[in-house]
């Protein structure tokens, strides 16, 4: 009997004990901001995390972020709080705390990696053309954007910093259709815009913007002829600060009329200085551009017979727009230039093209050609994979490989993925990685820099809607 005494009174006191727990259990909340220790900017995407809890909280654009309902037995606790930077979900702050029950104001400042990936929603389709590193250790991006519901392009520039955060976004429309736009930036920080428009009567112009570093207009210019056809689809700033434009023309309404590589060279102010137009009976188009030490143009495209496969063509052209030299890469089936840069012997021009074998029915492959100064071939090397095509669209190097992406295409899927295909300086491969989502994402332009990161710009398309990506790696 006594025994049974003995366990009530502690079935008493332990309910005393719990009901007494119970009324001293409370719940806190904590806010503040999340800044960067380096610059003192507010830091979007952090995660806070209150271990021991399932406590978590954001930051939002301005660095703000609130966590409700942390449990506080008595009067205060002490946690421990872990915060991931926003770029790859790594620890870069963690500290002891004390909490007091209601609300408790903390402001955190973290360290920000150099590394990250990120993605820039619009309300609007964004289009990514091309990225270049600015003066101050940002980025530019150059783009097209389409408001929802309309057909127009207008012209979109995305500036971001050297952690991927995003300092301004401007979009500028012109009065027409603008369908492609690439940027670089001149010695004073300032941004040159080449661009093809669209008129309402289906014919195009190439079409010239300079801004400053804040992405104000200085003056802009409209450089076509009323009777051509000029599209734009690549250019450059020369060593002595002009600007050289390459792509394509024809006569305008006469669609019997075929294509023909154009190059134009512009002075400072955007006043055309000469522009050329070569090709013989075919199709031909100039794809890029780049400038030779000695000032020569290295201008690669490709061209399209009638009665024949498509191959790959590239020009020296001097500095008055005579061609030195011009060639070609012929192949059993198509291929087309897509990409050149200088090496350390001579230039390097990467491509896609076809085959369709018994091993590789009707699949798309890369080429990697190594060229002399002269244009003759020291080296070619091409990369098919069973199964999938292998897009390219850019090429980069450091002082040890080269760096390839655009995507790839799984005969299964049909879902285009990013791509990105290392080579060493050989054309000897290395690696590849591949964005395996389940809708398409494409890689069209990368930078190197510091021969340290490689920056890649891309897009993905989901529900009817477009938006730009940018990663920094180191490969």
């Amino acid at each position: 009997m006594k025994k049974i005494y003995f366990i009530f009174s502690l079935l008493i006191i332990f309910l005393l004990t719990l009901s007494f727990s119970q009324t001293n259990l409370s719940y806190a909340r904590l806010e503040g901001n999340i800044y960067h220790k380096e610059d003192g900017k507010p830091i979007e995407g952090a995660m806070i995390k209150i271990l021991g809890t399932d406590c978590v909280g954001f930051s939002d654009e301005d660095g703000k972020y609130v966590i409700k309902n942390i449990p506080i037995v008595g009067d205060q606790e002490t946690y421990t709080i872990e915060i991931y930077e926003p770029n790859f979900n790594t620890v870069t702050l963690r500290k002891m705390e004390t909490i007091k029950s209601g609300i408790n104001q903390m402001d955190f400042n973290i360290s920000l990696s150099q590394f990250f990936k990120k993605y820039y929603k619009t309300i609007d389709i964004a289009h990514p053309f091309s990225i270049k590193l600015t003066n101050d250790s940002c980025y530019i991006i150059s783009g097209i954007i389409t408001p929802k519901n309309t057909s127009k392009n207008d012209l979109y520039l995305l500036k971001i910093d050297k952690y991927g955060r995003k300092v301004w976004g401007r979009t500028y429309s012109i009065g027409q259709n603008i369908i492609n736009a690439y940027v670089d930036v001149n010695n004073n920080n300032e941004f040159i815009v080449t661009a093809t428009i669209a008129f309402q009567d289906q014919g195009y112009n190439i079409y010239l913007l300079k801004l400053d570093s804040n992405g104000k207009i200085i003056w802009e210019k409209n450089t076509g002829r009323s009777d051509w056809d000029e599209v734009a689809h690549d250019f450059i700033i020369t060593n002595e600060g002009d600007y050289v434009v390459v792509g394509y023309v024809n006569l305008r309404n006469d669609k019997d009329v075929k294509k023909d590589n154009y190059i134009v060279k512009f002075n400072k102010n955007g006043e055309k200085i000469w522009d050329k137009v070569y090709g013989g009976k075919d199709n031909d188009y100039f794809k890029r551009v780049t400038q030779a030490v000695n000032g020569d143009y290295i201008v690669v495209g490709w061209t399209t017979p009638d009665d024949k496969p498509s191959y790959s063509t590239y020009y020296r052209i001097d500095k008055n727009g005579n061609i030195i030299w011009n060639k070609k890469i012929t192949t059993d089936a198509p291929n087309f230039a897509r990409g050149i840069i200088s090496a350390p012997q001579g230039y390097v021009i990467v491509g896609i093209v076809y085959r369709n074998t018994s091993e590789y029915k009707n699949t798309i492959g890369t080429y990697w050609v190594n060229i002399d100064d002269k244009g003759d071939v020291l080296s070619k090397k091409e990369f098919f994979t069973k199964g999938r095509d292998n897009v390219v669209e850019s090429i980069t190097r450091n002082s040890k490989s080269y760096i390839l992406t655009g995507f790839v295409n799984f005969h299964d899927k049909r879902i285009p993925n990013s791509y990105i295909l290392k080579v060493d300086l050989k054309g000897d491969f290395v690696g590849e990685i591949i964005e395996n989502k389940d809708y398409p994402n494409f890689i069209p332009y990368v930078i190197n820099e510091k021969d340290i990161y490689f920056t890649f710009l891309g897009y993905t398309e989901q529900d009817n809607d477009k938006d730009i990506f940018v990663y920094k790696l180191s490969l």
